[in-house]
């Protein structure tokens, strides 16, 4: 009696073990293909990612082909800016980036506007208007003449009023003036004046709004 005890023991035992092992093949990960699954899918997403770096580095070229540039020796970089090494007697919109070794700058955007009368805006204030949208940027500068990306400047035959900052300032803004028909750029502050982009300027704010969003893409590393 015993015996059978501990015969049917034994054999309820190794049964549990086998039991267990069965489970255990049945639910456990395949190791085997869902690694390689994942390693070619990783290898394939980095491939995509290569190509499509690529497909940007493609298009900032295309981009600033056409700009004017100036290389710096001392600096040992290259300015890529809209309106050249000067301002030009007429209020623009413009922009500009920099290349230092393999690091491209964030995109800067120049508001522009010049006049050849005596009486000055003093604008501390921008807002972007098309078609019922508007998105303003107050500029924080000292009665509308320096300070917050703000500065003036007298030449022969005229002046200028000029705001400088990030593209990211301005971004909503300047999407504003290339959804629509009727784009207007207000300058106010002492005065006002309302400034209707022409069709260069427009061009010029598509162009800086794709260029940004490609060095974003690029980590602002070229290759």
């Amino acid at each position: 009696m015993g015996k059978k005890i501990f015969k049917f023991g034994c054999l309820g035992i190794i049964g549990f073990f086998v039991f267990m092992m069965l489970v255990v093949a049945i639910f456990s990960p395949k190791s085997g293909s869902d690694g390689g699954d994942t390693a070619k899918t990783t290898t394939e997403q980095k491939q995509e990612t290569k190509v499509d770096k690529q497909a940007a580095y493609q298009e900032i070229l295309q981009i600033l082909g056409s700009v004017p540039q100036e290389k710096d020796d001392v600096e040992q970089q290259i300015r890529y800016c809209t309106f050249g090494d000067m301002y030009q007697p007429e209020t623009a919109i413009h922009y500009d980036v920099t290349v230092k070794d393999k690091y491209i700058s964030d995109v800067v955007i120049h508001v522009v506007h010049f006049s050849s009368d005596t009486n000055w805006v003093f604008w501390d204030r921008m807002t972007f208007a098309n078609n019922g949208t508007k998105w303003e940027k107050d500029i924080a500068s000292f009665a509308g003449q320096s300070g917050g990306g703000k500065h003036t400047q007298i030449v022969m035959g005229g002046k200028y009023e000029i705001w400088k900052g990030s593209i990211e300032d301005v971004q909503e803004g300047l999407k504003v003036l290339v959804n629509g028909d009727n784009p207007i750029l207000r300058l106010s502050g002492q005065y006002k004046y309302d400034m209707h982009p022409t069709s260069s300027d427009l061009t010029r704010v598509r162009d800086a709004l794709r260029l940004e969003e490609l060095i974003q893409q690029m980590d602002h590393t070229l290759p």
